[in-house]
């Protein structure tokens, strides 16, 4: 689907199913169409690859386990609405924002109470100057590169409960223009990052 530009109408995962590299290297698309994803269980490489992407709808994944690189490479994307994901299993969330280089503005905070795997969800967001609160964090055990290349941020954003963090190698590498780390869930992210 490499010329594929503009879809009309969506699909309906209301009763379940994958939606696993549904636009993968659609790298012409422009905006991605509103979709009923309660049910999609799977959104890997959903938008992986989709280069001209410049906005999506706001989805609400209830159902999702894995969206691991839903937006990945997604270059041109500039804004992102909340993409909720209440009381799910998603597990995976692997750079679900990885490369987004354009991204701009996140409206939002993102709620993820079952994420063990966050590993580059946002680096290579190189735009983003500040990312809203994450929160529900309880499961997560490593955070590496979470931040990495985010070189426009200037202040990390809160995430509750990073007491089962043990690993958050390269976590903020290439964060030059990092100004504050000022709350308890950052220090926590800064004494393993620093191993003190």
């Amino acid at each position: 689907c490499s010329s594929l530009t503009d879809v009309v109408g969506g699909s309906n995962w209301r009763h379940g199913g994958s939606a696993t590299g549904m636009f993968n290297n659609c790298y012409s698309l422009v905006v991605a169409p509103w979709m009923d994803m309660s049910g999609a269980t799977n959104t890997n490489n959903m938008f992986n690859n989709c280069y001209s992407l410049l906005s999506v709808p706001s989805y609400t994944l209830t159902a999702v386990t894995n969206a691991g690189t839903m937006f990945g490479n997604c270059y041109s994307l500039r804004t992102m609405p909340k993409i909720s994901l209440p009381n799910t299993g998603a597990s995976t969330m692997g750079g679900l924002f990885q490369n987004c280089y354009s991204l701009s503005e996140i409206t939002g905070g993102l709620n993820i109470p079952y994420a063990t795997n966050t590993l580059q969800l946002y680096d290579g967001c190189r735009s983003l100057q500040s990312i809203p609160d994450i929160t529900s964090t309880a499961n997560l055990t490593a955070t590496n590169q979470f931040f990495q290349n985010c070189s426009k941020l200037l202040s990390a954003p809160n995430v509750s409960n990073t007491t089962n963090v043990t690993s958050t190698n390269a976590m903020f590498n290439g964060c030059n223009s990092l100004l504050t780390l000022s709350n308890r869930s950052d220090m926590v992210f800064l004494r393993v990052y620093l191993s003190i």
